[in-house]
This record gives structure tokens, sequence and C-alpha cells, in this order.
């Protein structure tokens, strides 16, 4: 029998804007703690939310067996790494007054824009470990600029946006020179281009688009596995461009960390290869996926901390 706690903690201050103006700021700090299970066959998981006592979630876990969840795979262990990958966005106390710096400059900048919504910056913490050695942890900051803009004589909620999110570092001057460009090309009226022909379009990863989800979709080790991939069958392949290589990326020095998924896998330099110079190499699998299809592991594991693990996608680099 193996015991695991999977801990989230979060902690957040946050400004929000309405008109132009900061009108409110707010704290958080959430601690999320999940306990499981493993009797070789099975999991059982419990989880709290905040100060609980652990006994108590041991015996839930426990019992969580009966319910017959199958997990006959291997346990992450003998494995000891602690990482603080925080890159000191911004002094503490000085959040509050430095965002508000910036909003008052883009009002002042734009007087024509109504910019509203809220700024964000969290700490997130994450630990796991277990009875059989494992002991994971990671640290990290991030800033998300999450503003609305609306011109002052529209009729629309919201005329668009721009979220700079993720940031690893703050800078008034970049941010407002970012913003001036995206507000000045807003304000500027042009004709659409008429006529036959092709225009260019762009997919951009901030809206998610139908060929980002496509390309998603059809990496994963579940899709390729089953047959509903393009990708099915065609592993060692070239079926990119050449100059293409993608790569399943938790690396915590651009961001993208936990450097370790929900079940424990830490991939060589945080990263796992699935398109090399355009050939497939990999889908990309937690144990589950991988052993239903044989499969490498990739650490692909994600899902909620009270629950069980399962496939999700994680962050990519190109």
């Amino acid at each position: 029998m193996t015991r695991e706690i999977v801990e989230r903690s979060l902690r957040q201050q946050a400004i929000n804007v309405t008109h132009g103006r900061v009108d409110a700021f707010r704290r958080k700090d959430i601690l999320r703690r999940g306990f499981r299970t493993y009797d070789g066959e099975r999991i059982g998981v419990a989880g709290a939310l905040g100060p609980c006592e652990e006994e108590r979630l041991w015996e839930r876990s426990l019992r969580a067996l009966e319910r017959g969840v199958e997990y006959p795979y291997p346990v992450s262990q003998d494995l000891v790494m602690h990482m603080d990958s925080r890159p000191g966005i911004i002094e503490a106390g000085r959040f509050a007054s430095a965002m508000e710096s910036l909003v008052d400059r883009l009002r002042e900048t734009f007087p024509e824009i109504i910019f509203s919504n809220k700024i964000v910056h969290s700490i997130t913490e994450r630990r796991m470990s277990n009875d059989s050695g494992l002991e994971l942890e990671h640290i990290d900051e991030s800033l998300d600029i999450d503003l609305l803009i609306k011109e002052g004589s529209s009729a629309a909620i919201m005329d668009g946006y721009l979220m700079p999110s993720r940031l690893r570092s703050f800078d008034a001057d970049g941010l407002l020179e970012e913003y001036s460009a995206f507000c000045s090309a807003f304000l500027e009226r042009v004709d659409l281009p008429g006529g036959a022909g092709s225009h260019p379009v762009i997919f951009t990863a901030e809206n998610y688009s139908s060929a980002t989800r496509k390309v998603y979709h059809d990496l994963s080790g579940l899709a390729i596995g089953s047959g509903s991939s393009l990708f099915s069958k065609r592993m060692g392949e070239r079926i990119f461009n050449g100059r293409f290589s993608l790569s399943q990326s938790d690396d915590p020095a651009v961001g993208d960390g936990p450097f370790f998924d929900s079940e424990g896998v830490v991939n060589e330099g945080f990263v796992y290869p699935l398109v090399e110079k355009g050939v497939l190499r990999a889908a990309y699998t937690d144990r589950r996926t991988a052993d239903m299809f044989d499969l490498p592991l990739t650490g692909s594991a994600g899902g909620g901390y009270d629950g069980v693990p399962q496939l999700a996608a994680h962050p990519y680099r190109i």
C-alpha cells in the first residue's frame, strides 16, 4: 500500500479596473490537498480545501479504493527535487501602486478608450510526496494583465482585449508601448480588403484557435492510439515541414512549470520531443494511455488535486 499527497497552494493579489480606474484590491490564499492511496491495482482519492485532519482524509482515500478505480501502474518513487522559479516580478508591497500607475498612464495616453477588468499577481506552490521516496516541490510566480478595451462612444460591451499573460517580469514602459501599438491600430479606421483572392489569416495561442485545438487533439496518445487522429499509424514519418520541431515542455525556466506532472513524472531537461524536424516521434501520454496503446510515457498527466490522474495536454514549445 502506498500513500501520496498532492498539494497546490495559491497566493494571489489582484486589482479590479473599472472605467479606467482602480476601484478594488483583493488577496487570496488557498491551499488544496489531495490524498491518494494505491494498493497496486486500484487508486483511492480524497481531497480537502484549506486546513484538514490528515488521518480522516487518509481514511477516506482508503475507503475510496472500494469504488474499484483501476490503477495497476507503478507509482513514482525515489526522486527528490525542489525548485523555486520565482523571477522576482515585483517587490512586495509595490503591486497595487505600480499597477494603478500603469492604469493611470494608459487612461491618460488614450482618453478615448475605456479600460476594465483586472490585473493579477500569483505565486503558486505545487508539492507531491509519497512514502516511496518521492518528494517534489515547485514554486513559481506570474503576472497577468487582463484588460478589456472599449471605445468610449461604442455601444458594445467591449471592443477588444490585450491580455499579456504569465509574464515573468514587469516593465511598465514596455507594457505601455505594447498597449499603445495595439490601441493606436484599433483606433485607425481602414477599409477591409475586398474582391477575390487569398488573404492572410493569423491563428494565435491566445484565442485557442480551431487549428491549435486540432493539433492538440491529434497529438494525444488517446487519439493516436485509438485511430481517431490524422497522425495514427504514422509514427516515425515526416508529416510536417522539415524545419518544424515541437516538444512538450514543463520547463520552469520559460514559465512552463511545474516541472512534474500529476503522476510525479519528470522528463530529462523538462521537455519531451513530439516532432523532430518534421518527423512524428511521440504522442503525449500519461501512464494509463502509454500502457493501453504501448506508447512511450511523456509525463502528460493532469487532473484535479482531488481526482484520479488523467491525460492532459501540457505546454508546447516550437
